[in-house]
């Protein structure tokens, strides 16, 4: 009897030890996540969630490239390929790497300010073929804008706007698992704009989860009615064997 007993303690022992350990276990997603394109026109409240998740992918890559700290003092952004809403992005990219460089002798070179550059930024971007998106990143094209007093030109392309989907099996959902975001894949390179050469680049992602209608449950309601339950059961079980070894034999 002793011995059983032993054996349901350190087994109820490890069933909390378990329960409370589930949260990092839990994260690790067995498949990655089903990725379907965005069609803004058919469902548009999706929009919001795309800025959102798009702007934070743009400060990742602004934060990168600020701390690269490159001979170039002057930066201009064009046209960013695969804009939403008439031009969210590229707004949101020149605001992000002003707000970077606040302070510092680095500064954003705006096409209101110049109309030559407006111009040519026009143009170049009516020239792109959606589906080359190579031809983007062409330094041939760059140097376009040689004659704009401008150091460096950072082109900008949305590889992609999806949902990241991965259901849940039942209804019910734990809170810290939600499986289902707008994710936004953003390229920016940037381009020395005397010679073309380019600076440095790179792609950054970023997700927004989505409000679930599904029943969300806390996580730490989980784990603690789990260990809770173990106690129980432990002690109705000591309770039994104690009844039984103080019957008269």
């Amino acid at each position: 009897m002793k011995s059983l007993f032993t054996f349901l303690l350190a087994f109820g022992l490890a069933g909390a030890a378990l329960a409370q350990g589930s949260g990092t276990a839990a994260t690790s997603a067995k498949g990655q996540p089903t990725l379907k394109p965005i069609d803004f026109r058919t469902d548009p409240t999706a929009m919001e969630f795309a800025k959102e998740a798009g702007s934070q992918a743009i400060q990742q890559w602004v934060s990168d490239f600020v701390a690269k700290k490159f001979d170039a003092k002057t930066y201009a952004f064009l046209p960013v390929q695969g804009d939403i809403d008439g031009g969210y992005f590229r707004a949101a990219a020149e605001a992000a790497f002003a707000e970077a460089v606040m302070g510092t002798d680095f500064g954003v070179y705006t096409s209101k300010n110049d109309p030559m550059f407006e111009t040519l930024s026009k143009e170049m971007f009516q020239e792109l073929d959606v589906e080359a998106s190579a031809d983007i990143f062409n330094p041939e094209t760059i140097q376009k804008f040689r004659r704009v007093n401008v150091a460096a030109l950072v082109v900008g392309r949305i590889a992609g706007i999806y949902y990241a989907e991965q259901p849940p099996k039942s209804g019910v959902q734990v809170e810290g698992f939600e499986q289902k975001a707008v994710q936004v894949r953003v390229i920016f390179r940037a381009y020395e704009n005397s010679t073309g050469r380019l600076l440095w680049g790179g792609e950054r992602v970023a997700s927004v989860t989505l409000p679930s209608t599904n029943v969300t449950v806390k996580r730490d309601w989980i784990l603690w009615t789990a260990a809770g339950l173990g106690v129980l059961f432990l002690l109705f079980i000591l309770h039994r064997m104690l009844l039984a070894s103080n019957r008269p034999r």
